[in-house]
């Protein structure tokens, strides 16, 4: 990124701190803690600055997040308009998945206390122009949008995020089960750290993709027959 890591101040001497050293320790403390571990007052701290003065620079938390969020959006390139809008929807999962491996903490401020970041919503934008040309219908567009967002951030911070390769299943975690069960976890665990994992980022955006078909061309029932409890 080109935005430089703040200087810390020496004793006696007056902050020259700017705009873009704070939004770099930001994102630093964002990469380091996460957003649950994210404050002004830690991050003051690391600035060697008081928590009042970073406010000289954003009026609050939540624009100061929104400031990370549009820096490290802002070299997202989404795929040009394509002839088939399953290409243009592959070719977006896979550059946003690319970008989210290079800038993890960009996954921690798409949304944060249920509001969605204008950084995000710029990347956002882009495939929901692409899908609107497809189906229209309002409320058939926004259920689809709302499972799509859900399968794909969940299944790309899954693989980016989440273990990659157990370890395997070692002797405390082993003697609670029988010894036919023992040799089947086993096996599935060197299968598994054999197996070239990437397929599982492949496989499921092409399962995502025909899910979007199922919704917005075959148009799918928004409501299942199965019933679940409603969310409280």
């Amino acid at each position: 990124m080109s935005v430089q890591p703040p200087q810390r101040r020496s004793a006696g001497r007056p902050s020259r701190l700017s705009r873009e050293q704070v939004i770099a320790a930001a994102i630093g403390l964002l990469s380091e803690q996460g957003l649950e571990g994210f404050s002004v007052a830690k991050l003051g701290k690391r600035l060697d600055a008081s928590a009042m003065s970073l406010y000289t620079y954003f009026p609050g938390r939540d624009a100061l997040l929104e400031a990370v969020a549009d820096e490290v959006f802002k070299s997202f390139e989404p795929p040009e308009p394509q002839e088939d809008w399953r290409d243009f929807v592959l070719d977006w999962l896979e550059r946003l998945t690319a970008h989210f491996r290079q800038y993890r903490v960009a996954l921690s401020v798409i949304a944060w206390e249920e509001h969605l970041s204008a950084g995000w919503l710029r990347a956002w934008l882009p495939l929901v122009r692409t899908l609107a040309a497809i189906q229209p219908d309002p409320e058939r567009l926004a259920a689809a949008l709302s499972w799509f967002s859900h399968a794909s951030i969940g299944l790309i911070n899954g693989r980016i995020v989440g273990p990659q390769n157990p370890a395997g299943l070692e002797d405390d975690a082993a003697v609670s089960f029988s010894a036919a069960d023992r040799e089947q976890l086993a096996i599935l665990y060197r299968h598994h750290r054999a197996r070239d994992t990437g397929w599982v980022l492949e496989f499921g955006f092409d399962n995502i993709v025909r899910g979007l078909e199922r919704l917005l061309v075959e148009k799918a029932p928004l409501r299942m027959k199965r019933r679940f409890k409603a969310e409280r």
